[in-house]
């Protein structure tokens, strides 16, 4: 309902996404996940996929909307610390902050001249969206 209103305007829409996206393929057969044993994880990663799968559509489908995906890292925020506590245990000496871990979605949102839209970002980097990286498997 916000395309007509974004329209024009040089707007842009920034998913936030996840390494775990690479663990999950995209389940046209089963988006809703109704079928198997439900697991919170596989949940969380197939959204994340999907965010990441659906940015060529919705570039196609969006115009004049510039449609972005980004990895803000391993950061020690709530999501991993409550979520995941011995990995965050374990990890600790590597995990971003906060602050790291939004700096290119916050640089997506505000740098001009707006980068290429479309794709998966980390780093103020594009990112392959799938591991291993096409030609490395």
């Amino acid at each position: 309902l916000l395309v007509p209103q974004l329209s024009g305007h040089d707007a842009r829409v920034v998913f936030v996404t996840s390494d775990g996206m690479y663990a999950q393929a995209l389940r046209p057969d089963d988006p809703e996940y109704l079928r198997g044993d439900y697991s919170g994880t596989t949940a969380y990663a197939r959204s994340k996929r999907a965010q990441v799968e659906l940015l060529p559509a919705l570039t196609r489908r969006w115009p004049g909307i510039t449609v972005h995906a980004t990895h803000p890292g391993w950061a020690a925020t709530p999501g991993v610390t409550d979520s995941l506590p011995t990995f965050a245990r374990v990890m600790a000496p590597v995990l971003r902050d906060a602050s790291a871990g939004a700096d290119t979605t916050v640089w997506l949102m505000a740098t001009e001249p707006e980068p290429e839209g479309g794709r998966l970002w980390q780093d103020r980097a594009p990112r392959p969206s799938t591991w291993p990286p096409p030609g490395r498997g």
